[in-house]
């Protein structure tokens, strides 16, 4: 009997204990209009285009990977262009491919893939995209302390002496289950929750618990990009509107020199500026939050403070995200407190990581230093339920 293993399954992979490294009996791998099929090796030795692409975009436990989301988008169906569904999305494409509809190609044991240029596909190497781990020892200028940091809903401490730093151009990932208080502590470091005790400071300086009773120069330097971008964007202004906000309330720029300003801020998030006149309700859930991230840089900020911000994407739009973040890291030297509970993206994005278990960081350190040798039960319990296709990825572990 074959499994149907479609793209979100891929995307959004069912959370079980160890590697998903077992070969199922078969497999399919979806892409819009056909199907290719065949056993298990479609997925672990992928042969078309589109499935490679999609287990590029995958991130791995145990070895930090650039992440690249696939260009362009999805068509929508009654839009699917001429021949091969994946040929304006595709680095082989050849002029072929444009005008005729690719036949299944039977390529052994059971393993069918619809590409012209099967044949003449360089093989599949997982580690073309492999980088380099964090040195250790990385020169740190330290951004942003907190210190002693305990929170309070009603009776109950949800944080409890937490005490963290970030440096200059890094980013540091906050890891835990749902409830842990990954949330809370980033919502007291961005100034949305004001009922804290401790300390919180920027470049030495403490800052106030609420960003109101902050000056408009710390609220201009800690911004905030929230998981949920159809909630966090007014659907019915204009992205330009968005934009030209805090590029106005920070005094940036105004009129003309904001309006260029604002394209400017889309092109680096990768959107075009038609994107402009567009309402927020009329983009995607990927465009939204590259809006979102737009409207945050808009700010020029020294610190970002990301919420889940790739929890509710599919995994080709969450690498493009990353990816753009990892841009935005090099080319402005800005440093990112990045909350998930996505150990194996942490491990693409993260400089440093902090484990946190009901309010209490239990394991502090460098991303691949916990990841390969954890020392807690704890954090070796989240990475024993952290699945991998371990297969598809040579070995790491």
């Amino acid at each position: 009997m074959r499994t149907l293993l479609c793209r979100s399954a891929l995307c959004h992979p069912r959370p079980r204990r160890g590697r998903l490294d077992r070969r199922p009996r078969g497999g399919h791998v979806r892409r819009p209009g056909h199907r290719a099929r065949g056993d298990a090796g479609c997925v672990l030795l992928p042969s078309h285009p589109y499935t490679r692409a999609l287990l590029a975009a995958i991130p791995h436990l145990h070895r930090a990977f650039a992440l690249k989301g696939i260009p362009g988008s999805t068509p929508a169906p009654g839009r699917r262009p001429s021949g091969c569904r994946f040929h304006d999305r595709c680095r082989f494409v050849a002029e072929e491919c444009t005008t005729i509809d690719p036949p299944p190609v039977d390529l052994g044991n059971g393993h069918e893939a619809r590409c012209l240029r099967i044949a003449e596909l360089p093989p599949w190497d997982p580690d073309d995209r492999v980088v380099a781990d964090t040195a250790p020892d990385r020169v740190r200028e330290p951004l942003l302390s907190v210190s002693d940091l305990e929170v309070s809903y009603g009776r109950s401490t949800v944080v409890r002496d937490v005490s963290l730093d970030l440096a200059r151009s890094e980013i540091v990932a906050l890891v835990g289950e749902s409830g842990s208080g990954k949330t809370t502590i980033s919502r007291c470091v961005g100034g949305l929750h004001g009922d804290w005790r401790g300390r919180i400071s920027l470049d030495g300086v403490e800052l106030a618990p609420t960003a109101r009773a902050r000056t408009v120069e710390q609220r201009k330097r800690i911004q905030y990009v929230f998981q949920n971008p159809y909630q966090s964007l007014n659907p019915r202004r204009t992205i330009e509107q968005i934009l030209l906000r805090p590029l106005a309330l920070f005094g940036v720029a105004r009129g003309r020199q904001a309006r260029d300003r604002a394209a400017a801020l889309l092109e680096s998030v990768q959107l075009g500026p038609g994107v402009l006149s567009m309402r927020a309700g009329g983009l995607s859930g990927g465009e939204r939050q590259r809006v979102a991230i737009a409207r945050a840089l808009a700010a020029e900020p020294d610190l970002l403070v990301c919420d889940e911000i790739t929890s509710a994407l599919d995994v080709s739009i969450q690498a493009s995200i990353i990816d753009l973040l990892e841009g935005i890291k090099r080319e402005r030297g800005i440093s990112m407190l990045f909350v998930t509970h996505d150990l194996a993206l942490a491990r693409s994005v993260a400089d440093r990581m902090l484990v946190l278990q009901h309010g209490r960081l239990v394991e502090t350190g460098l991303t691949a230093q916990i990841l390969d040798h954890p020392q807690g039960p704890y954090t070796q319990e989240l990475i024993s339920h952290t699945p991998q296709l371990a297969a598809a990825f040579s070995d790491g572990g």
